[in-house]
């Protein structure tokens, strides 16, 4: 069991745009920036000292942390389940995407106000070549489906659903189209396509077959792929749970796709009656999948921001006591009341 590792001070904050800029002016690097689960966290260099600065909602909202500051350990293995055997896992595992490639993590508490992270690497870094999301993959996963999706985004079809609970998944596509009952494509799209993308596959008839999964989740996690959205069924969903990889299909299958009919990579496929290219984005998650042409991403970001801040500053006004109908300027005259 060989384990490698790096050490670096981990630190819970209330105010991070505040603590970034004081380490700033101190002459500290930021390396990363990420939404993390429903927060985010910050990882600065400062001289030989790594830190990561994060808010207490990128844990569970029942994990409880050792103290304000304390040494966070990150320690790489090749044999998570030996590793943490034995200790109070507090977190995970869970595999985790990002600018980082793709990792297995678990998090234990140790002696010392300590938290160790062990974790597992599944993938490498997107290469030059890969995938450049800069950052926009979770700042579109944090506005979500819903809020893209009246801000310019386009809605697919209701018929695709995440295949488990809590599928959350934003990045650009790589295009596949089957031909009907056959999924020969998606195992060359799997070999081919670039680190850091979400297959989007069109499927025209034959959909009631499991195209995708336990087998081709593994593989795909392997190449640094992200996700799945495809207009057919799928298999293995508890797998898929288990494995932490985002998909959203029409359904479950049990009689598996054949694989010897040609298709096609790249360029438009139709998918959730919406055509997409290759390099469009997805955002999929609870509430749907919306589709953003690559051409229109910093718009549709921009609008999705200012409609998130708007909802933001009404949560604050119906939590204070105003209502719906008054801040909407809703005519409710028409309603019949019997009291």
């Amino acid at each position: 069991m060989a384990v490698t590792g790096v050490a670096n001070l981990a630190v819970k904050v209330a105010d991070l745009d505040a603590t970034i800029g004081f380490y700033e002016r101190a002459g500290a690097e930021v390396r990363d920036r990420q939404h993390w689960r429903n927060g985010e966290r910050v990882d600065v260099s400062l001289g030989p000292l790594a830190i990561t600065f994060f808010t207490q909602a990128i844990y569970e909202d029942d994990v409880e942390l050792p103290a304000e500051g304390f040494l966070h350990v990150a320690l790489f293995s090749d044999d998570l389940e030996a590793q943490v055997d034995g200790h109070d896992v507090v977190w995970g595992p869970e595999i985790v995407s990002g600018a980082f490639g793709t990792r297995r993590i678990v998090f234990v508490d140790a002696p010392g106000a300590m938290r160790l992270e062990f974790m597992e690497q599944l993938a490498d870094p997107p290469p030059e070549g890969g995938a450049d999301t800069s950052g926009r993959s979770s700042d579109l996963a944090a506005l979500g489906s819903a809020t893209l999706g009246e801000s310019g985004a386009t809605p697919l079809a209701r018929r695709l659903r995440a295949a488990w609970p809590g599928a959350t998944v934003a990045a650009p596509c790589s295009t596949v189209r089957c031909e009907p009952g056959d999924n020969l494509t998606i195992h060359a799209a799997v070999a081919e396509a670039p680190q850091g993308t979400v297959l989007a596959v069109e499927v025209p008839s034959g959909r009631e077959r499991g195209f995708w999964g336990e087998v081709l989740t593994t593989a795909a996690q392997s190449r640094g792929l992200v996700g799945l959205v495809i207009d057919a069924c799928v298999r293995d969903t508890d797998a898929l749970a288990a494995r932490g990889f985002p998909v959203f299909s029409t359904g479950v299958a049990l009689p598996g796709a054949t694989k010897h009919e040609p298709g096609s990579l790249g360029g438009p496929v139709s998918v959730g009656e919406v055509l997409i290219d290759d390099g469009d984005w997805l955002v999929a998650d609870s509430d749907g999948i919306v589709s953003i042409a690559a051409e229109r991403l910093d718009d549709v970001m921009s609008a999705g921001r200012a409609r998130a801040a708007k909802e933001a500053t009404m949560f604050d006004q119906l939590s204070a006591g105003a209502t719906t109908v008054e801040l909407l300027d809703l005519d409710t005259s028409a309603v019949e009341r019997s009291r």
